[in-house]
């Protein structure tokens, strides 16, 4: 995985750490698309296509520091950006790698499952 840190005072949260996989840094390249622009609307509350529950997580967790997730369409396929709880770190990544990124704990349950479908 590529590394970096972000770090941006209008944010409403940091996005930590950030990795992304190299299916999701291939993506990026092929849909020319900046991943600093996806992680800005990430950070600034804009999840891109998640469903009113998802939404309503993210928001719950901007008030307890749980994890907070966006998608967006890249290229024709769907980037995830999971920023993971206490907001640490964010990764980037296709839906399909998701267990391989995150196979346990707070994140794989709080991801909710009209994301996962």
């Amino acid at each position: 995985m590529n590394t970096s840190v972000v770090h941006e005072d209008a944010f409403l949260f940091s996005a930590g750490h950030v990795v992304r996989t190299r299916s999701a840094s291939l993506a990026l390249v092929r849909g020319h698309t900046s991943e600093w622009s996806l992680l800005q609307r990430h950070c600034r509350g804009d999840f891109g296509e998640l469903s009113p529950a998802d939404r309503a997580r993210n928001q719950e967790s901007l008030g307890n520091g749980g994890p907070i997730m966006s998608a967006y369409r890249v290229a024709g396929m769907t980037l995830w950006i999971i920023t993971e709880p206490y907001w640490s770190t964010t990764t980037v990544l296709l839906p399909e790698e998701f267990d391989q990124c995150f196979p346990s704990g707070l994140v794989a349950g709080r991801i909710g499952a009209s994301a996962r479908a």
